[in-house]
């Protein structure tokens, strides 16, 4: 089983950009659990303050489903779009169009932010942080309320183990725990709302894991063990067990 590690090395930003660029085109028809984790989002904006939202920054916006989500409920508002992919945001511009958003490439994580916002959202992008915690120190100073998603330790564990029973290294990240991000939120927020979600993804075998990764952009990884051809041919059924963070901080 993977670890959690506070300090992880940095990820390899380029890579980064290249896969989400790579999958841009395959991402909508197969990231069913991000449209989950980004409806929950949306509820938890919904049933708070978004009436009051008049500009809103949306961290990691991939294909604009969240800002698509959002809009019902705040019409009127100007949105920016981060993400480090463009082609993901020129799928993005396709599904919103211009008027009242703006479309900012870039990695969220070392952007230097000059506006202020009434409402940050981040779906599903913190994992890929080297250290959430300044992340969250930085974009509270630029809103008054952050709504987000990530990753938490113990997600695909069961992938994971596949590389450990064939004597390989896993290429899967290290996330956070429950604990650790609580506490951060706390910090801020002493009310934020800390809750988990669990969402499963039910795959053939190892080889079709490894495709849905890679659909979605996630096939990023700084253990990359080149010889995992013997994992990949793995024919056992996989359960990719997503474990979701939910956040929501108010100052």
């Amino acid at each position: 089983m993977h670890q959690p590690m506070w300090h992880r090395p940095m990820l390899k930003k380029n890579i980064v950009q290249q896969k989400f660029d790579c999958a841009a085109h395959s991402y909508d028809s197969n990231a069913n659990i991000q449209d989950e984790c980004s409806s929950q989002l949306v509820n938890i904006v919904a049933s708070s303050s978004a009436n009051h939202l008049k500009k809103i920054a949306d961290i990691g916006s991939g294909t604009g489903t969240t800002t698509q989500k959002l809009l019902p409920h705040a019409r009127d508002a100007e949105y920016s779009l981060f993400d480090i992919s463009p082609n993901m945001l020129s799928i993005s511009q396709k599904k919103l169009g211009n008027k009242n958003i703006q479309y900012i490439a870039c990695d969220a994580e070392k952007h230097i932010f000059t506006e202020q916002y009434d409402l940050v959202i981040s779906n599903l992008c913190l994992q890929w942080f080297e250290d959430i915690e300044s992340f969250i120190k930085k974009i509270m100073l630029h809103t008054k309320y952050f709504v987000f998603s990530t990753l938490i330790h113990g997600s695909f564990a069961e992938f994971a183990n596949l590389f450990e029973k064939h004597g390989r290294k896993s290429p899967l990240q290290q996330y956070n725990t429950f604990a650790k991000l609580e506490k951060i939120c706390q910090a801020f927020d002493i009310h934020a709302l800390c809750e988990t979600h669990v969402y499963n993804k039910q795959c053939e075998n190892a080889y079709d894991a490894a495709c849905h990764f890679k659909s979605i952009g996630a096939n990023v990884s700084n253990n990359i063990d080149s010889n995992i051809s013997i994992v990949l041919r793995d024919s056992e059924p996989v359960n990719l067990e997503y474990i979701v963070f939910f956040g929501a901080i108010k100052r």
